[in-house]
């Protein structure tokens, strides 16, 4: 089934229908504690291994929440995402989504998963980790055990000079 989604805006401008969105594809997102940060103030040239390394000494906890919203960088949409313990969420503000062909109602863990890079303009907030360890989530996952990520990279402790 291809990534082609129909839904409407909850919202009515103006006494005007509800604006539509038809066969619109749609992605998740994903980031991960303390990973904007550090993203948005470091060198774009620097190394992923370095800039996660760097990241991952930082945290004072293995579990890391995992924030996520509903992307769609065609129609310009990016809200958070529904059962992702946010308060107000994509279908606040949207209908169910459902199939452009097939009109089956949508199944959020079925979406992509954005490939998140770490090379010059298409870097993404969590480009760099994705790059060191060639890690992302599972949709909507709640949390990312980064001592299973650590070990899985053959990384046994990290140190200042690691």
């Amino acid at each position: 089934m291809d990534n082609s989604w129909d839904f409407t805006s909850r919202y009515r401008m103006g006494g005007s229908e509800p604006s539509r969105w038809d066969a619109v594809p749609l992605v998740l997102d994903w980031w991960v504690e303390g990973a904007e940060d550090l993203a948005s103030r470091s060198d774009p040239d620097a190394g992923s291994d370095e800039l996660f390394l760097a990241w991952a000494q930082g945290r004072e906890s293995l579990a890391l929440p995992i924030r996520w919203a509903v992307a769609s960088p065609e129609a310009g949409l990016y809200e958070n995402a529904p059962f992702s313990g946010e308060d107000h969420s994509f279908l606040d503000h949207y209908s169910w989504p459902v199939h452009a062909i097939t009109g089956a109602r949508l199944r959020f863990t079925r979406l992509p998963v954005l490939d998140q890079s770490w090379e010059g303009k298409t870097a993404g907030t969590c480009g760099f980790i994705q790059d060191a360890t060639g890690w992302k989530p599972s949709p909507l996952q709640q949390s990312m055990d980064l001592a299973v990520i650590l070990e899985s990279c053959g990384i046994t402790r990290i140190s200042a000079d690691s």
